[in-house]
């Protein structure tokens, strides 16, 4: 039975309401789900058998289609069925193996997933006549595609590697800042009493050595606060996990007296968070 909603009830959907829509046939799969691809609010979504390297990024626009567009730009096409390398300062297309026929009321919305930003790879998702990135309309049927641009390390992929996911909305459910300090109040949403709350929740870095994490990676007797990716290493392979030495691909920034950092252009930085 397809999902229903009260016209009061807004908000993303959970696990058990995204297998529903899997099982009603709103969420279209080339492969059965894997057990741990959905996640409490959201489904990890899965790379095809092939990868297309393409001149630059694009939108397909409101008339096109993204293979359309592919055949126009592609220079070449990788199979990904055993694992291929996707290179740094390049663009890629790849056909996901989850495609959308939603109802009318249900609308998406992707990001990376956590694991695919410590990487540094950048990646969008992509449906056919659309202006925007990430954004999936209400009532959508079509593919879904993904675009990957390794922006620090080179990665080996493959058929079924996850390095995005989908979110799906039933309504507007954003909340304003008064909604939002009072959610905070109530449920503490970040670690931080005194959060700067308006529209969301800012972030800030912590330089003060003062975390855990920091004083358990101190080097000759200076706290480590954040790391910075080194130049010209070696491959990683999104599926393995914990298989590789942090020096190896980081090298750690140093708590300063003065609890100030310098951040160079075109470098990848991973720093602590006061939130």
């Amino acid at each position: 039975m397809p999902l229903a909603f009260a016209a009061v009830e807004r908000g993303i959907l959970p696990d058990h309401m995204i297998a529903e829509l899997a099982q009603d046939g709103a969420i279209v799969l080339d492969r059965a789900l894997q057990p741990d691809q959905i996640q409490p609010a959201s489904l990890d979504l899965r790379l095809g058998g092939v990868a297309y390297r393409v001149r630059a990024s694009f939108l397909p626009g409101p008339q096109t289609t993204v293979a359309e567009r592919i055949d126009e730009l592609k220079l070449h096409q990788i199979a990904l069925g055993e694992g291929a390398v996707l290179e740094t300062s390049c663009v890629y297309i790849v056909p996901l193996l989850e495609s959308l026929a939603l109802p009318g009321d249900i609308a998406g919305a992707a990001n990376p997933k956590s694991s695919t930003g410590r990487l540094d790879v950048f990646t969008r998702v992509i449906a056919d006549k659309t202006r925007g990135f990430d954004r999936i309309k209400p009532g959508y049927h079509g593919p879904l595609y993904v675009e990957i641009s390794p922006r620090t390390f080179p990665v080996l992929v493959r058929t079924g590697s996850r390095l995005s996911q989908l979110r799906l909305r039933h309504g507007n459910a954003l909340l304003d800042a008064g909604a939002l300090r009072a959610l905070h109040a109530r449920e503490r949403l970040v670690d931080d009493a005194a959060a700067e709350i308006t529209e969301g929740i800012a972030v800030s870095v912590d330089l003060s050595a003062a975390l855990p994490s920091a004083r358990a990676g101190a080097a000759e007797g200076k706290p480590v606060v954040g790391f910075r990716a080194r130049h010209h290493t070696g491959l990683i392979d999104v599926k393995r996990r914990a298989g590789y030495e942090v020096a190896d691909f980081w090298e750690p920034i140093h708590a300063r007296a003065d609890q100030t950092v310098i951040l160079d252009l075109d470098e990848f930085y991973i720093l602590a968070s006061n939130e």
